[in-house]
Parts: structure tokens; sequence; C-alpha cells
């Protein structure tokens, strides 16, 4: 419980506990918290380590590629975080993933420094290296000159070409009203009450709005949930765990792009925000992104997509041993954090629990 469920060492001295326990096991004495946060635990991590570095070794014999995701955040005490992850097919096309580091990094955070610490110094120098990591100069920085071929987030430069489009047209205004209502309805009962009342009488845009400009408002909210939606849809597809990802950048960008000039080109003559966010969007985009129409990496890992399960599906095409190879070497890639952002969470509870 404490490892699986990142429960704290206090949870054996729980009444609820140690009744469970005497249910199972009447004569099993529970040890302290301390025998666990001194013996039990730091023996645990050390077989699973022990583990997972066979596992590893016996898998990296036959592995095509070896991306790494490399990512920073900070703690709610404003401490700095380096985590780095490894991903890899094995030859049944097993998609497998390791956290190789997840430490404190109080150092600057230069390129060198990024370097050092996230060790990409791997044995594995006949093996091809990607490192995939936001577009910070930092971390450009750190990968340049070095054996490997540094890529971008795609999920981070989504939410970039958002942002860029939202301060274009000017949004703050109406988002921090937005914010201000959520936040008002969040922390005062007698209004969330009143409002629920509202809703049940009334259709919900109405509940707030007591005037015209209100009406337009809404109006305006609708168009951008509208134009903003397949993003948000993009962004949980590209985070899903345990599949190919960087497969779907350029099929996802090209429907978004192609989904925005749809829209524009439906509304000919408006001049509404909805039109100009659509159209500073789709700007963005192409601005954030124009790399990927040069890069082989995407477009490889775009051909060896298949209609069903990738992974299911080459896994029986044995007989072409060439295409299963080039396969196992792109369809590894990651394109967003999402690995390093569930050991953030991770890490999270353990440091504040």
């Amino acid at each position: 419980m404490i490892a699986l469920d990142y429960q704290p060492f206090s949870v054996v001295e729980d009444r609820g506990f140690r009744e469970l326990m005497e249910t199972l096991k009447p004569h099993y004495k529970i040890p302290s918290r301390k025998h666990f946060s001194r013996y039990v635990v730091l023996k645990l991590y050390s077989d699973i380590q022990t583990h997972m570095k066979q596992a590893s070794n016996h898998d990296l014999e036959t592995v095509k590629s070896m991306p790494l995701t490399i990512d920073l955040w900070t703690s709610q005490k404003q401490e700095s975080y380096i985590t780095v992850t490894n991903h890899y097919l094995t030859r049944d096309f097993e998609m497998k993933n390791h956290t190789l580091e997840c430490s404190h990094f109080p150092s600057q955070h230069t390129g060198s420094d990024i370097y050092q610490s996230c060790g990409i110094n791997l044995p594995l120098t006949q093996i091809p290296i990607y490192v995939v990591s936001d577009n910070a100069k930092n971390m450009s920085s750190a990968q340049t000159g070095k054996p490997v071929e540094h890529l971008s987030f795609a999920a981070h430069n989504l939410q970039l070409a958002v942002s860029d489009a939202v301060a274009e047209v000017g949004l703050d205004s109406l988002l921090k009203t937005c914010r201000s209502i959520v936040g008002h309805y969040k922390h005062s009962t007698k209004s969330k009450e009143r409002l629920q009342s509202l809703q049940k009488k009334t259709e919900f845009t109405t509940a707030f709005s007591n005037s015209d400009g209100g009406h337009m408002e809404w109006n305006f909210i609708a168009s951008y949930v509208t134009i903003l939606e397949p993003l948000f849809l993009a962004t949980k597809k590209l985070c899903r765990k345990n599949v190919p990802t960087l497969l779907m950048v350029r099929p996802i960008l090209y429907s978004i792009e192609g989904f925005l000039k749809n829209y524009i080109r439906s509304r000919t003559g408006e001049q509404g925000s909805g039109i100009r966010l659509a159209r500073a969007l789709l700007k963005s985009l192409t601005a954030r992104f124009h790399y990927i129409r040069d890069s082989g990496t995407h477009l490889l890992a775009t051909i060896l997509d298949s209609n069903g399960d990738p992974l299911e599906w080459w896994k029986s095409w044995r007989n072409y041993p060439c295409l299963v190879e080039l396969a196992m070497h792109y369809l590894s890639i990651p394109a967003t954090p999402a690995a390093s952002e569930r050991v953030f969470l991770k890490a999270g509870l353990t440091i504040f629990t």
C-alpha cells in the first residue's frame, strides 16, 4: 500500500489498517512505521531496481532506438527537479518505458547542466538516441552537438499555439471574467446552491446574463469552445499511455488545420472574435509546427501507421524484417511528456505525504 498507493508510512498505525490486519491474520505483529521507512521500502526499491536493470539489459539487446523524455518541474516548495524517462519497443512490439532519473536539480538550468544530469551518456553508441523535450533554449542547447536527435513535445506546442492566439486576439479580459465566475461559485456554497437552482429554472447561459452584452459574451465563448475543442481532443489523444504517439502528430495537425480553414471559409465576410481566433490559431500552428513538414522522423512514423492498432498490426508482419525494424525504431518515440508528467504527480505525492 505504501509503495503502490503512495500511502504515508503512518498508515501502518491507522486504526482501520490494524483492524483489517487483525481480521486477516490475528497473530501477525505489524512492524513500526520506522521499520518500513528505514528497511522495508529501501529493500523494495533496491529489489525493483535490480529487476528492472536485468529486464532492461535483456530488452536492449534487440531495441532499434532509444527515445528519452526530459522535463523539469518545480515542487510546491519551489524546489526544482529533473525527470528522464526512456521508451522502446521489444521484439514482441510491447511498449515499455522506465524512469531513469527523478532527482533534485538545484543547479542552474543551463544546457550543459541538464545534459550532465540527465545521463544521456548511455552505453548505446550503436543505437540511435532521440531526446524529446520542450523547445526551451536550455533544452535545445543541451542536445546541440551531441549524438542525439532532438524533438519537441507536440502537446506542448499545441498549448503554446493556443496561448499565442489568445494573446493576439486579446481574450485575456474574457478569460479573467470566466476564471472569476468559476472561482466565485467554487468557493461560495450559497452561491453554488443558488446557481444550481437557477439552472433548473432557466437555460445555463442566461443564469449569468442580465444584459445583451452578457449574451454576446456567451456567444463568443460558444464559438471559442467550438474552435478549441479539436485541440483539446488532440491533446488527450497524444497523452495516451502505452500507445505510439509520434505517428499521430502530422495527421492530427493537418486535421486541425483543415478544420480551422473550413471554419473560416464557412463564415466568409464575418469579422467576429471567433473568426479572428481561428485565423490567429491557424497562423500560430503554422509557426509552431514548421519543423514537422521537413522532419523525416515524423514522416516515417506517420507512414508506419496502420488503420487499427499499429503494434498488433506490425507484430503480425514478421515476414518483412526490414519494415519491422523500421517500425520498432520509430513507433517507440513519444510525442508528449506524459510519462514525465505521471512521474511528477507521483513524486509530488511522495514528497508531500
